[in-house]
């Protein structure tokens, strides 16, 4: 799996000079959020399932519950998913498959995803028809992006007074059909928000474009793996070792600093350079891909904290490190794939 975890790009920079401390920046991939997919699952088709809207005003926003542009939407999901090269291909079908007004059911009998989010759901045979005219494993039905916008008033990290904005919350719902099947396999839903200043509000057309773009990018993170930007610290200071050690890792060579690192271990009496350099070996672990060792050398560190900024900084990577280790299993069964 070194594969799999390792960074896309490190991006090394001085955090706190006079602490001895540096930080690097790299690239993760974490698993998708709600789905998992067979490896027979290597052509899938995005289509327009949304019900069919009004055209927007081009010069103002209008506050409220509306619906997103199926077209859009579903064109911008598609390119997600094409962009994540998770699916051999993606094909898309923007033309509106659904030419009727939703209206929310009262059957108590439904699930809780159809009571939330009423949609027009495909029939088996729209299903099977469908992917055989698109040569498609499985689709992914775009039913509804709701769009919701109201006023709040929103205190930001460093302001003292809050200040108005439009929230905008957008939560699309993704029904995943497959021939054989007579209902959706699953119906995943997602929903997040964006905030504009009163004095730069796009118009309720505009707002149609950024949610589809929105809503793509958030639902494409519940349907395959994506890459987020993280951060790690690690010593460098002290010695003249630690800033050879800190070399190599400017070069991207965690063995060599590795082995400097456990060097400087074994000699030293003193339990802040042991806890820094086990901090440190456990880091070039974590970087080669090798959890269950960085968790070791984690604990290791542990036992030769001396004072509360250091404890403050081993808490900080053992959370980082603990939800890493919770998504490998299933980031590990979503890329076994490749």
């Amino acid at each position: 799996m070194k594969n799999i975890i390792a960074i896309a790009c490190v991006v090394l920079s001085v955090m706190t000079s006079c602490s001895s401390i540096e930080s690097l920046t790299f690239d993760q991939l974490n698993p998708a959020a709600q789905a998992n997919f067979p490896a027979s699952v290597r052509q899938i088709a995005v289509v327009n399932n949304m019900p069919q809207i009004p055209d927007a005003a081009n010069n103002i926003m209008t506050l409220g519950e509306t619906e997103g542009d199926g077209k859009q939407s579903a064109s911008a999901l598609a390119s997600a998913l094409s962009d994540s090269k998770y699916f051999d291909e993606v094909i898309i079908c923007d033309s509106a498959l659904n030419h009727k007004k939703i209206v929310k059911p009262t059957d108590d009998n439904l699930n809780n995803e159809a009571q939330a989010f009423p949609v027009h759901t495909l029939k088996q045979e729209e299903v099977t028809e469908l992917c055989q005219i698109l040569n498609a494993d499985m689709l992914f039905s775009l039913d509804r992006i709701l769009i919701n916008k109201e006023k709040k008033y929103i205190r930001y990290l460093g302001m003292q007074e809050k200040i108005p904005v439009i929230r905008v919350k957008v939560t699309p719902v993704v029904s995943l059909h497959v021939p054989t099947r007579s209902k959706p396999i699953q119906i995943i839903h997602t929903t997040d928000s964006l905030d504009w200043t009163v004095d730069n509000i796009p118009s309720d057309k505009e707002m149609l474009k950024e949610a589809a773009e929105f809503g793509a990018h958030i639902m494409s993170n519940q349907l395959v793996p994506y890459w987020t930007q993280t951060s790690r610290i690690y010593y460098t200071g002290g010695m003249a070792d630690m800033r050879d050690a800190a070399v190599c890792v400017r070069e991207n060579d965690w063995e060599s600093a590795s082995e400097i690192w456990k060097s400087i271990f074994d000699k030293s009496k003193s339990k802040k350079i042991k806890m820094r350099t086990a901090f440190n070996i456990a880091l070039a672990y974590e970087m080669n891909g090798q959890l269950t060792e960085a968790e070791k050398w984690l604990d290791t560190a542990q036992g030769f904290i001396t004072d509360n900024e250091s404890r403050a900084e081993w808490k900080y990577y053992s959370a980082l490190l603990k939800e890493r280790i919770s998504k490998f299993a299933r980031i590990k069964t979503q890329m076994d794939r490749f």
